[in-house]
């Protein structure tokens, strides 16, 4: 049997951007997020350039949900814990250690329909 390996999926959009600075810099930080969770043993797929309401009701329903510290972030955290799903990093820490959603124009989310974050 092969061993288990939890998938995430990146939840994320290259359309908001206002400048092509802005766009190659969210198409580096998504980079950097898929090599950052691959290091650690993820499987890594990818949801991209949806609708921000397709975006909502997909991640909303996750059952783990990373932060990624913006407000679309905080309001998609809050629908994952009214359905039931968690999140591994409070709101209030994502937000003291500077991170922001949107960060050079990227809507990127890690979503984790497994419920799995921790590699076996």
């Amino acid at each position: 049997a092969m061993p288990y390996r939890p998938t995430i999926e990146l939840v994320g959009s290259m359309f908001h951007h206002s400048s092509q600075r802005t766009h190659h810099g969210s198409v580096v930080y998504k980079n950097h997020v898929d090599a950052f969770f691959k290091s650690r043993g993820y499987n890594v797929t990818h949801r991209w350039n949806h609708t921000p309401d397709e975006d909502l009701v997909y991640m909303g329903h996750a059952r783990t949900f990373v932060y990624s510290g913006g407000g679309f972030s905080q309001v998609v955290g809050e629908c994952v814990h009214r359905l039931g799903g968690t999140t591994p990093i409070a709101l209030e820490e994502s937000l003291a250690s500077g991170r922001t959603g949107g960060t050079v124009g990227a809507r990127t989310s890690v979503v984790s329909k497994n419920g799995h974050l921790n590699p076996q």
